[in-house]
């Protein structure tokens, strides 16, 4: 392939797919013979008019090709990328309907088209122009064919069942209130607003998350479902246990880009549970836990687009120190003594009086 294009008379741009395994740091399949050939053909083809590209899912270069080889970044389409990607799509799906001689209706406003894009969000325009399709396809009828508001609980569905192979699911917010933790749901209200559109055109801060520690059964996950609730925001429910890959950089690729999903989906609740588990050092000698953590870090820490992240842990002690410092998390239980009878009530929604105007730091 390599020798191809070398050898090619013409000006061009050669697309090459999936060869970054060849090429990639600490890669199982990492040849050298490869990696040499990229970088002669680099120089090679630097003073002509030849150049090649790369496609993949998380790319890493190795070291030797890292200052030769720019890399580009893709996101998730934009919620004005789908919508004008459904407005193109179904066109022209209306058109091949047309040459069939099949009714093709679409019977959406434009503020029904703003909710389908907004249920899309999180999905890429393939996914999406394939979602279309199936729909249409169980939809053709003697009459032809109706694209109405009914597509848009499907469009939840669909995506559903796509976050889920990648350890992302979607929750459902909790129908029981808890009980207690007065001040916690006073914080939560009074920054309810902030999640507005009104907020964001003002560039007004938002919460990053709140951290909830405490034994097993005391309603942690009740209370995480219920802030969904009060904030009004879909509930993400992060799985690291998952996406745990077993090549090298397998594991941390996974959760970059669930939480880069969950960033295209956003403003959201993203509910990582038992979240100690998945970051604890104890026994990893292989580092992947502390890569993982950097990657949640550095996430929590730059991500501007609305994603408040709900952390539920038995054993606070088993956080390391940096996930739990000040401004971390915009709000946090106290930990302190958790065993103690008064703090183990403390998100014990099933005992109210016992727990009533208990301090959220």
């Amino acid at each position: 392939m390599f020798e191809y294009i070398n050898n090619f008379g013409g000006n061009g741009v050669f697309i090459l797919g999936d060869v970054h395994p060849f090429v990639g740091k600490n890669s199982l399949q990492l040849s050298w013979e490869i990696l040499t050939r990229v970088k002669n053909l680099y120089h090679r083809l630097k003073p002509t008019e030849k150049r090649i590209v790369f496609l993949g899912q998380n790319i890493q270069l190795h070291e030797s090709l890292l200052r030769l080889i720019p890399c580009c970044e893709v996101p998730l389409p934009s919620i004005e990328q789908i919508q004008d990607h459904l407005e193109s799509y179904l066109l022209y799906l209306q058109e091949s309907a047309s040459e069939q001689e099949v009714t093709f209706t679409v019977s959406l406003t434009i503020e029904d088209k703003e909710t389908l894009a907004r249920a899309a969000l999180g999905l890429t325009l393939e996914e999406i122009s394939d979602f279309l399709r199936l729909t249409v396809k169980e939809r053709l009828t003697s009459k032809g064919i109706v694209i109405d508001t009914t597509v848009i609980p499907l469009v939840v569905e669909y995506k559903t069942r796509l976050l889920a192979q990648m350890g992302i699911e979607l929750g459902k917010s909790a129908t029981i209130p808890f009980g207690g933790l007065d001040l916690l749901r006073d914080w939560l209200q009074r920054r309810s607003r902030l999640f507005s559109q009104e907020a964001r055109s003002l560039n007004l801060p938002q919460p990053k998350g709140v951290l909830l520690a405490g034994p097993p059964g005391t309603g942690k996950s009740i209370v995480a479902k219920n802030i969904a609730t009060i904030l009004n925001l879909p509930l993400l429910q992060l799985d690291i246990a998952s996406m745990l890959g077993s090549l090298v950089g397998e594991s941390e690729g996974n959760v970059r880009r669930a939480l880069k999903t969950a960033e295209a989906i956003a403003p959201c609740i993203l509910w990582i549970d038992e979240v100690e588990k998945a970051l604890s050092a104890n026994g990893d000698t292989s580092g992947v836990s502390q890569r993982i953590l950097g990657n949640i870090l550095t996430f929590m820490s730059e991500c501007t687009a609305g994603v408040f992240v709900v952390a539920t842990c038995n054993d606070p002690t088993a956080l390391p120190i940096e996930f739990k410092r000040k401004g971390r998390n915009t709000a946090r239980l106290r930990e302190n003594r958790w065993w103690n009878k008064e703090y183990f009530v403390l998100v014990n929604y099933t005992r109210t009086k016992t727990a009533k105007n208990v301090a959220c730091t």
